[in-house]
């Protein structure tokens, strides 16, 4: 069955609703501003990326009620559906070809071959543990419609993570949660989205698991929701918790290296499995820039030149007529120069000249003037960050990979966490990875040429590793 969106601007604020049609179902009666509440939406680069925009909540868990979140598939590259626990850990997801469209009336722009078209409508279900109501009052019944097909668990404790009975522990070492969850976050992260008129954000309908029906937003937010990050983060979030796992992942478990890439001036490497609010679809590569590289560089008038082989990517979003094939071999790609978690700035796949093969040579510039020769005819890209905030603080690079194919080895998903991508073999990700120089305007070629290498990315190093732990990293995992 179809249904027709009734709402205008979304509301939080409380007002007189108008009686339940008995004769209705659970969003005739509740799609509306009387009952929807909007989520927060996090600012671009607030994760380490600025082509993301995020949508999210805080919760309490109460078995009494679950959440559904609705609205419409968005116009953009990649989209998914995150719970995490009061550890700031991954707990479920869900992304974007996984959901099951509303009904059978719609269809989900995430399958291979299927254009966009907006108001293709969907809900996932927040389950806190309770079970469904044995009656469903008269108008709130969701029969005919798939919300539990699209089910996330708010309430279990993450799973994996945990350092008790790890023996290389101090005996007065903080004991690991292993409760079920008091606290939580939700998260919709969109990806170079280009959704415009017809896109409906995603908002909270609050269930009521004695009725079936839905609460108002002023119940919600007195019993089970807030907007304020400043609580979740002082009073709900376990922060005790989370610094023993920095800790535990820091200091701990090993870091392997082995010695230094002959290919790049930087080290690459995987970062820890515990990270905070991370994409379990994205993995993690960061370069640790030394204090006073920036400024060398512009001393001496060189760029950072970035040589590498990009992966087969889609072609969605687009403004007219595209479509997943289905052979992609990574989702989406994007490298993001950063001071801690603050974003200087952001290139993604969509912004690289690459030739037939996917080989990419990308200029950084610095302060030095463009060289003539840097141009997209030549084969080159172009990243500017001479007038960029905060060009000077820069500290790290940070790869994103999210979603790799499971017949593409080479993503940065294939490096061991706290390993280096570099190893005696050749690389965990071959081509995939960095070939990074610092070059003055004479020494760039007047046209780029690939950087080609063997592939080693499905190759195991024959050699030990050797410990080479970093300083402290405290990074989001958004």
């Amino acid at each position: 069955m179809a249904v027709v969106l009734t709402l205008g601007c979304l509301s939080a604020r409380s007002q007189t609703c108008p009686p339940i049609d008995p004769k209705g179902n659970f969003f005739s009666n509740f799609a509306n501003s009387c009952y929807a509440i909007n989520m927060w939406a996090g600012a671009s680069g607030a994760g380490g990326d600025r082509n993301a925009k995020y949508d999210g909540m805080f919760y309490r868990i109460d078995p009494r009620y679950e959440l559904i979140v609705y609205g419409s598939f968005p116009n953009t590259r990649f989209m998914s559906i995150h719970v995490y626990d009061d550890h700031a850990a991954f707990q479920e997801r869900l992304y974007d070809a996984q959901i099951v469209p509303l009904t059978a009336a719609y269809v989900n722009p995430y399958a291979p071959g299927v254009s966009y078209k907006s108001g293709q409508l969907y809900a996932a279900a927040v389950s806190f543990g309770g079970s469904q109501p044995p009656q469903v009052t008269p108008g709130c019944q969701l029969d005919g419609f798939n919300v539990y097909a699209n089910t996330l668990h708010a309430y279990p404790r993450h799973a994996g993570m945990n350092w008790n009975g790890d023996p290389n522990i101090p005996p007065d070492y903080p004991v690991h949660n292993d409760n079920p969850t008091v606290y939580g976050e939700l998260e919709v992260r969109r990806y170079l989205d280009q959704s415009g008129q017809g896109y409906v954000r995603p908002y909270i309908l609050v269930r009521d698991l004695t009725t079936g029906c839905a609460v108002t937003p002023d119940v919600a937010f007195q019993s089970l929701l807030t907007y304020n990050a400043a609580l979740y983060y002082a009073s709900w979030l376990d922060r005790k918790q989370m610094n023993t796992h920095y800790d535990y992942e820091q200091n701990y478990l090993p870091w392997n290296c082995y010695g230094p890439d002959p290919n790049s001036t930087l080290t690459w490497k995987r970062t820890t499995e515990y990270l905070s609010n991370p994409s379990f679809d994205t993995a993690y590569s960061l370069a640790n820039v030394p204090a006073g590289l920036i400024q060398s560089l512009i001393d001496n008038k060189q760029f950072l030149r970035f040589r590498f082989r990009l992966p087969v990517m889609p072609k969605i979003p687009c403004n007219g007529t595209c479509s997943l094939s289905g052979v992609e071999e990574l989702r989406y790609w994007s490298l993001s120069f950063q001071q801690g978690e603050s974003v200087v700035d952001t290139i993604s796949d969509t912004q690289l000249t690459r030739d037939a093969n996917g080989y990419v040579t990308l200029i950084v510039g610095v302060g030095a003037a463009k060289p003539a020769q840097v141009t997209t005819q030549n084969g080159y890209t172009w990243l500017d960050l001479s007038k960029s905030a905060g060009l000077l603080t820069i500290d790290r690079i940070q790869l994103r990979s999210i979603l790799a194919s499971s017949s593409f080895q080479c993503s940065a998903r294939n490096v061991p966490y706290r390993s280096s991508e570099y190893n005696s073999a050749g690389g965990y990700m071959g081509e995939y990875g960095f070939a990074l120089d610092y070059q003055t305007a004479t020494q760039i070629p007047p046209v780029a040429a690939p950087f080609v290498q063997p592939n080693s990315c499905s190759y195991v190093p024959v050699e030990p590793p050797y410990s080479c732990r970093p300083g402290q990293i405290t990074t989001r995992g958004d």
